[in-house]
């Protein structure tokens, strides 16, 4: 009886090694939260445990409505640590009341104090909320964006650094569509620093790739001889039907 149960006590411990060793290469690093709603994207972006998140569907965040702060931005996501965001193909948008009147200016997403990867990897994240006044993300207290990839729409902004550090080294950037339609002349802040930061030194934008249709980010965003483009880099202008597609590309020597 000994032996028997010794040996079945055996294939027990090897059938629940078999199971975890399953679950750990299906799940991959116990680290990477994969998400499919808003409701799992902010649980894990509350877990400090969490430092990569993945999408696994298309997300809508949902929009806030904040009489306090006048026309100012009302953040619906506050990230608030080092994180990285892996877009995976999925569209991140905005779920707003076309019945609602909304005061302030929507916005997805806030980072505070911390350093965002998003990897696009084919992704959208796009801000369009019917003819409201929406940004994507807004970047304060010297935090950083890193963008790799994706497809981002501004209505009017997708990025917005208060104070901190934007950095794009790939991606395609354009106002969302109703925006584009009804105010096409503001396509210059679908990426813009807030002017008082910009010309103090606490606001910066540094490209090193990028597709930005009808702005050229290296004539002038902030004033005469400015450019968000970062040295060792040129913009090259290309037309796509009604569009110009201005692309940040490595200099030649």
């Amino acid at each position: 009886m000994k032996r028997k149960s010794a040996l079945i006590l055996t294939l027990a411990l090897v059938a629940t090694l078999c199971i975890c060793a399953f679950a750990f290469t299906a799940c991959g690093d116990k680290t990477t939260a994969k998400v499919s709603d808003e409701a799992e994207l902010k649980e894990a972006l509350a877990n400090a445990e969490i430092t990569d998140i993945k999408l696994t569907d298309d997300i809508a965040i949902t929009a806030v409505c904040d009489t306090t702060v006048g026309d100012g931005l009302a953040p619906s996501i506050v990230i608030t640590r080092d994180v990285t965001i892996d877009l995976n193909g999925k569209t991140m948008s905005v779920a707003y009341d076309a019945d609602t009147s909304y005061p302030n200016t929507i916005l997805m997403f806030t980072v505070d104090e911390a350093d965002v990867v998003i990897n696009g990897n084919g992704g959208t994240l796009t801000s369009e909320a019917g003819e409201n006044n929406s940004y994507g993300m807004n970047i304060i207290n010297g935090g950083s964006v890193t963008v790799n990839g994706g497809n981002y729409y501004g209505s009017l902004t997708a990025f917005q650094v208060q104070k901190g550090t934007l950095t794009i080294n790939d991606g395609f950037f354009d106002l969302a569509p109703i925006c584009k339609e009804q105010v096409p002349q503001y396509a210059k802040y679908v990426i813009n620093c807030i002017d008082s930061g910009y010309k103090d030194g606490t606001a910066s934008i540094s490209l090193k790739g990028g597709t930005f249709v009808n702005f050229d980010p290296s004539a002038n965003p902030e004033g005469s001889g400015t450019t968000y483009v970062d040295e060792g880099y040129v913009v090259t202008a290309n037309t796509v039907g009604s569009d110009t597609h201005y692309t940040v590309v490595a200099s030649v020597d």
